[in-house]
């Protein structure tokens, strides 16, 4: 039982080997489809995430930025007097309490960056605090010297300690910014390395279907060809036995016309019943030969048409 299984099998594949491989190339296509689609939706993902970093380093660009708009319009309106600065603080406050909730909702799932964007905004409202008390104090009071080099000192210390939590900030920023540049990076060469192998491997299994059909093919040609050999062979033997043997029977059954018409001599009641009796066999015998001619006859033209 064992021995017929070990055989069997092998047997069974070979039948079937280009069913089985048309199953592999197809099951190879599909791996690679389901494999390519996989590292491209995650290439997607990491490229939102890139642009998401890009978007949140330039977002606190852009609050330092305004942040030291505010202080300039506050120097300049403390060293001219002129309302115009004024405008220039009161513009950039709105697009730095725009920028603070931006980099807060950016900031939603990194545990880490909440940490230090609650430790900005505090800072920042420190900051915006003392800018507001040193111009207050310019409105109210006009030009201190000495108290408004107290605001100088003591936003100067915060500025540096916002622009210290900001290069922190962007510092993360841009390590997370790298991981997603090396995993984007990453999965662009294993999305490449799958569809050159899979599409490769699924090349050599339908090369492989092709010369296995082609042998195939040759295989039942050479076949066919020494089938009608065969018929042929077949048929000329028949062909010759059948005439061989109706040149003999022809002259048997002239023979028999003969005697039984009394041209040899005359013959008795007896005699011509036996007559009769080879007659009919001979005659029997000559529509056997006959039909054997013409079924082979047939056979070798269906032969030829197939």
């Amino acid at each position: 039982m064992s021995k017929f299984k070990i055989a069997y099998f092998p047997a069974v594949i070979k039948k079937n080997i280009l069913v089985i491989g048309l199953i592999l190339a197809f099951l190879v296509n599909l791996l690679v489809g389901i494999l390519s689609y996989y590292n491209i939706s995650k290439l997607y993902e990491t490229d939102i995430l890139e642009k998401i970093s890009y978007q949140k380093i330039i977002n606190i660009e852009e609050l330092f930025s305004y942040l030291k708009d505010t202080e300039t319009a506050r120097r300049g309106y403390i060293l001219t007097g002129e309302d115009h600065f004024l405008g220039v603080y009161r513009e950039a406050l709105p697009l730095i309490e725009q920028s603070k909730k931006f980099l807060q909702l950016k900031m939603i799932n990194q545990v880490d960056q909440q940490e230090l964007s609650a430790v900005l905004e505090n800072k920042i409202n420190e900051k915006l605090s003392i800018l507001k008390l040193s111009i207050e104090s310019m409105t109210k009071e006009g030009y201190n010297k000495d108290r408004q080099s107290q605001f100088t000192t003591q936003g100067k210390d915060v500025m540096d300690q916002i622009r210290n939590i900001m290069n922190g900030m962007i510092k993360r920023e841009k390590d997370i910014l790298n991981k997603w540049s090396f995993e984007n990076e990453t999965s662009k060469r294993k999305t490449a390395l799958i569809i050159t192998s899979g599409y490769s491997l699924s090349f050599l299994i339908i090369f492989f279907i092709f010369l296995e059909l082609s042998h195939q093919i040759s295989i039942r040609r050479k076949s066919e060809d020494s089938l009608k050999q065969a018929l042929k062979v077949k048929s000329d033997f028949t062909a010759m036995v059948s005439h061989e043997l109706r040149t003999p029977l022809t002259a048997i059954k002239e023979g028999i016309g003969i005697v039984f018409d009394g041209s040899a001599g005359a013959i008795n009641e007896e005699q011509r019943d036996f007559l009769d009796t080879a007659k009919r066999n001979v005659d029997r015998l000559a529509r056997l030969i006959d039909n054997v001619l013409d079924f082979q006859k047939l056979e070798y033209k269906k032969m030829i048409l197939t």
